[in-house]
């Protein structure tokens, strides 16, 4: 099967910059400065959306309601194993008050058509029935979706970069460090680093987590 996303669905908006003076428009969730009172508040404003990261995405969403719930946990891996950037689900009550279940996925536009393929997949499965030779072949797909919204979206984040520090069990974790402009404003360990050093260890999750994030402080004086 083969899907086709048109430049009419994925929109390339031009990024729009902060204002240089108090007589410009700011971005849009900035609100333009138009008294001279509160012109040092827009100009950090603008200092500090220079530092940040932003970057035109799409947001992809269904409603399922005939899914079972470990079906829809494994496509959620799967979704981000095939590029989505964060996949996360909600709890709605859909027509006829069925509960239902709204699955987002958030992507680059290069990647969504595989996240839709995704979505629509369908798998044959083999049935050894030599009473019902038309059934031999029964085709299943991913999820029971049957339509998927697209709307382009626009995600400020801050730049984080990766580094790795070592515990007193002797493993090493990554540790998540996000930062506007030079200055560190959180650093996490990555949990799947944490959990195996739990498990391997014998000790509690939080121990690892609270041993590596001081590590990385540790390494970092300047930081605190």
């Amino acid at each position: 099967m083969s899907l086709h996303l048109s430049s009419h669905h994925i929109r390339s908006s031009k990024r729009r910059t902060p204002c240089r003076s108090c007589s410009k428009q700011l971005h849009t969730w900035l609100a333009p400065c138009s008294t001279r009172a509160i012109k040092p508040r827009c100009e950090q404003a603008c200092s500090t959306w220079r530092q940040v990261h932003v970057e035109n995405l799409l947001l992809l969403e269904t409603n399922i309601d005939d899914s079972s719930p470990q079906v829809l946990a494994y496509t959620m891996e799967e979704l981000l194993l095939a590029g989505g950037l964060d996949v996360w689900s909600a709890p709605v009550y859909m027509k006829k008050g069925r509960p239902g279940t709204t699955l987002r996925i958030l992507c680059k536009a290069c990647d969504a058509e595989d996240l839709v393929h995704l979505l629509f997949k369908v798998r044959r499965q083999f049935f050894a029935e030599p009473r019902y030779p038309y059934l031999a072949f029964v085709s299943k797909k991913e999820t029971s979706s049957i339509g998927v919204r697209l709307q382009n979206c626009e995600r400020v984040s801050l730049r984080r970069h990766i580094e790795t520090v070592q515990t007193r069990w002797g493993s090493s974790v990554r540790i998540k460090v996000a930062k506007i402009g030079e200055a560190t404003v959180n650093a996490h360990a990555e949990y799947e680093d944490c959990a195996e050093v739990a498990r391997s260890e014998g000790v509690p999750l939080a121990d690892v987590f609270r041993e590596a994030t001081a590590a990385y402080y540790f390494n970092n004086p300047e930081i605190v």
